[in-house]
């Protein structure tokens, strides 16, 4: 048992970090007091970066110099402009995408999405005696078959659709 610096409690070593340098090779505060001490500090540091942050951008002088300095770092290090910007994107690409996207369409969503259609085409809620799948952003124009891009259509308004998107097939009906 070790009694900790921060707090004054007893407890098992297993409450403390291993440090070489401390006494029986452990950290005098307890992991408890450590978690503390790092939460409040960090609330503390965000803190203060926001509010310099806020000053220095609600100066419009300061704000031009910042970009301007921006600028010329991008000019001098066009690969890692490059790379950021590549970074970005992708990123980009993820923040548009929610996470029920990438799922890929099984049996069970292709029943789940009929049974939600209450077995009627999407487009002119018509019953059908066979309903298709049908990719709202087409496969040929970057579509995927996930569970957020296909509904049921029947035959004639799928084909009527052909490879426009929604979007598209509606403004020109």
């Amino acid at each position: 048992m070790i009694t900790c610096s921060k707090c004054g409690l007893e407890q098992p070593f297993e409450n403390y970090h291993a440090k070489k340098e401390g006494k029986f090779g452990k950290n005098s505060r307890c992991k408890t007091c450590i978690k503390t001490y790092h939460a409040q500090h960090y609330q503390e540091a965000l803190e203060i970066n926001r509010n310099a942050y806020a000053r220095k951008m609600a100066d419009p002088e300061k704000r031009r110099l910042e970009r301007e300095r921006n600028k010329q770092w991008k000019k001098n290090h066009p690969e890692e402009t490059k790379a950021q910007n590549k970074r970005y994107a992708e990123r980009r690409k993820q923040w548009k995408q929610p996470q029920f996207e990438t799922e890929l369409l099984t049996d069970r969503h292709w029943v789940e999405l009929l049974e939600y259609y209450n077995y009627r085409c999407a487009y002119c809620f018509e019953t059908a005696d066979v309903l298709e799948q049908e990719h709202k952003t087409p496969l040929s124009r970057g579509g995927n078959h996930t569970v957020s891009n296909v509904v049921p259509a029947c035959g004639a308004c799928n084909r009527r659709k052909g490879e426009k998107t929604v979007q598209e097939w509606l403004e020109g009906v």
